[in-house]
């Protein structure tokens, strides 16, 4: 294998270590690829079309520089940070995190990836740098976790306040993300996950306030994870996914973990009605066996869950086979549901489920009924649900839900479904969201089969200026143009 030189690069003296992160795009590096030319070979594969990269010799001249400390501008920081499958945020942090997330034998078993796979159906790249995965998956002795601060360490150790901190700002955040979409906020959630949060995971901390210190860093890479997805960005969602897990993995809260594989599933299923829009069968198929599948394991780790967790997980699994057309299992985890919510019990819900409610649950019974083509049942559901969901996103997505029930028995009112695709409409061009149009466009095609009637031409024409510009931003692929095809 060639190895590039590495002479001082911006101050760095001879012999001094470059910092951390240079190193860790040289390791990266060296282990995926046989050489620099073969990796920068790959810049160059997956830059965006149109974009004149300098040649060969430049390229291995910047990689080199890189690879000593110097700080590569912010396109090149996207472009090799998608060329090892990672964030931005993993691969430019600061510092190494902690050796207590390291397993116990020592650096030579450092991982750079954590989570279930990169490539296949896994939960993707953990944007933490020496993370395990679980003892059970490893065959490894549990991990020790660090008594001291790491050399240089500059803040006081952390306490239940900074806890507090963190959650007050993962509140202001959700509910900028729930009311004006994921695009406008992502950028600075993202920087405090790795900037504020992630680095503190070095400090010592035990007992309660490490629980909830994995907590919420859980919670916040969930939250940043959903922004990334809004704005059209599936690839760093899942990176942010696997960040969460790899939290989750360590904290004493399994539901917290079922959580993050719900979410994985659910993305999942945001991947199969993109592939329907498209019209790819296959696609559609592959993303939803897996939401399947992420969504089960979810519902079967928490089977002890509180109620209203175990409600909202067993939900997302019926969403996910709803669509399948498994309309027996899909019944049966309906019941399941139905008997959670009317168990009494003493057990306090887990943290992360403070964000949400039955009408939650409600609207996700809505989205299962519309699949199983049960349109009275789904329309009382949406119903139960719309007084707990006023801001925008989420009453766009249930009025979607409510205009899809319209549409789905044999008592079709295609009037009031078009009068709710208007309000879902408006509410689309107030809001940055990906998902949004997805299912705007997804309501364009069920409405498609009455597209003679002048209330559908009105909400095709309607809805043409909101869909125009609609493009699925990593694959730089149209999403939807002009209306129904």
């Amino acid at each position: 294998m060639v190895t590039l030189p590495h002479p001082p690069e911006d101050g760095t003296e001879m012999g001094e270590e470059p910092p951390a992160w240079a190193q860790r795009l040289r390791r990266l590096r060296e282990d995926r690829f046989d050489d620099p030319q073969q990796f920068v070979a790959r810049l160059y594969e997956i830059a965006d079309p149109g974009l004149n990269l300098p040649g060969l010799a430049t390229m291995l001249r910047n990689l080199r520089n890189w690879e000593s400390g110097t700080r590569p501008r912010s396109y090149y920081k996207k472009l090799l940070a998608r060329t090892l499958d990672l964030t931005v945020e993993a691969l430019f942090a600061p510092a190494r995190l902690p050796e207590r997330l390291a397993p116990s034998g020592g650096p030579e078993h450092h991982r750079d990836l954590v989570g279930m796979g990169g490539s296949g159906p896994g939960l993707g790249y953990a944007a933490v740098d020496t993370a395990a995965t679980t003892a059970a998956a490893d065959g490894m002795s549990e991990p020790e976790f660090a008594s001291a601060p790491p050399p240089g360490w500059p803040w006081e150790p952390i306490s239940l306040a900074d806890i507090g901190i963190f959650r007050n700002m993962l509140a202001a955040l959700t509910s900028s993300d729930r009311r004006y979409g994921g695009q406008h906020t992502r950028a600075f959630a993202g920087d405090y996950l790795s900037n504020i949060i992630q680095p503190r995971l070095h400090a010592p901390a035990r007992g309660r306030v490490h629980q909830e210190l994995l907590d919420v860093a859980t919670e916040f890479s969930l939250r940043v994870a959903a922004m990334h997805l809004d704005a059209g960005d599936p690839h760093t969602s899942r990176c942010l996914l696997g960040t969460a897990f790899s939290f989750a993995q360590e904290s004493d809260d399994s539901t917290l973990a079922a959580w993050v594989l719900a979410r994985r599933g659910e993305q999942e299923v945001h991947q199969a009605q993109l592939a329907r829009l498209r019209g790819d069968d296959d696609a559609w198929a592959t993303h939803t066996r897996l939401a399947v599948g992420y969504t089960g394991s979810g519902a079967a780790l928490a089977v002890d869950a509180p109620p209203l967790a175990r409600a909202f997980l067993l939900a997302k699994q019926a969403l996910a086979l709803s669509a399948t057309g498994d309309r027996p299992a899909t019944v049966r985890t309906l019941e399941e549901i139905s008997r959670c919510q009317d168990l009494t019990t003493t057990v306090s819900e887990p943290h992360w489920i403070g964000i949400y409610s039955w009408a939650h649950v409600r609207h996700e019974q809505a989205r299962i009924f519309c699949n199983l083509g049960l349109g009275a049942q789904a329309v009382q559901a949406v119903e139960d649900s719309l007084p707990a969901r006023s801001d925008g996103r989420p009453r766009a997505f249930s009025l979607a839900a409510k205009a899809s029930a319209h549409l789905c028995d044999s008592n079709v009112d295609v009037e009031q479904a078009c009068a709710l695709t208007l309000q879902v409409i408006d509410h689309a061009t107030q809001l940055t969201s990906s998902r949004m149009l997805i299912r705007l466009g997804e309501l364009l095609q069920e409405l498609t089969p009455y597209a003679a009637l002048p209330a559908v031409r009105h909400v095709q024409e309607a809805a043409r200026p909101v869909l125009a510009a609609a493009v699925w931003s990593n694959e730089k692929e149209e999403l939807w143009r002009g209306g129904p095809r």
